[in-house]
């Protein structure tokens, strides 16, 4: 694993520009978060930080610095889905 993942001005777009201008660096061993509204492109942040944008995103601008080795593999991919899990009609 790098000592760190370096963004820089990240941009990532599909039929309409999604995220734009976004830089950080992680640093191994220590704790970063992300904060924004719904739809504000963390969770896209993160998928273009591991490499698995999903189908018809793409970077269109900036680099990533230090993304882990080949050999690195994940699980396919559970998202949380609000609308699936909670009716809001629904008595609990």
């Amino acid at each position: 694993m790098p000592q760190q993942i370096e963004l820089r001005n990240i941009a990532l777009q599909a039929a309409q520009p999604l995220v734009h201008g976004v830089s950080l660096t992680l640093k191994r061993g220590r704790v970063l978060a992300l904060v924004g509204g719904s739809g504000s492109g963390k969770s896209l942040t993160c998928a273009a930080t591991l490499g698995i944008l999903p189908a018809g995103v793409r970077q269109t601008a900036g680099e990533i610095l230090g993304r882990w080795q080949t050999g690195f593999s994940l699980c396919p991919a559970r998202h949380q889905d609000c609308h699936h899990h909670a009716e809001p009609a629904q008595r609990l």
